[in-house]
């Protein structure tokens, strides 16, 4: 799995407010780490081309070239705007990836002996 280590600091705040939201799951990072791992899985491979477009801040696009970019940033975003801690993120983007390893595993195999 994905790691990050990072000492706090005392002075910092977030860019929201932090909104009444459970910290654990973020649904967030389960979705897009179950996406991303899908299609990393599915197609064998770690280069993706995604391309987002932002519904919060109009005009704003992001380009990301692998699901782990993608993951990374969804993990950090989801803290700077003080809506998870940073555990709850890694934690249900690990999940994502977990269930994402698990459907490839059970529901995209081979039908009646005919190979990928």
């Amino acid at each position: 799995m994905e790691t990050h280590s990072r000492s706090p600091t005392p002075t910092w705040t977030p860019l929201l407010t932090t909104p009444p939201y459970p910290d654990y799951s973020s649904r967030y990072n389960v979705v897009v780490a179950t996406t991303t791992g899908g299609l990393d899985e599915l197609f064998q491979t770690d280069h993706l081309n995604l391309y987002l477009i932002s519904t919060a801040v109009p005009g704003v696009t992001r380009t990301y070239t692998t699901g782990r970019a993608m993951r990374a940033d969804v993990v950090n975003v989801r803290v700077w705007l003080g809506i998870h801690f940073r555990s709850a993120d890694i934690a249900s983007r690990d999940l994502g990836l977990q269930l994402s390893g698990w459907t490839i595993d059970h529901y995209f195999r081979p039908v009646d002996g005919h190979d990928r």
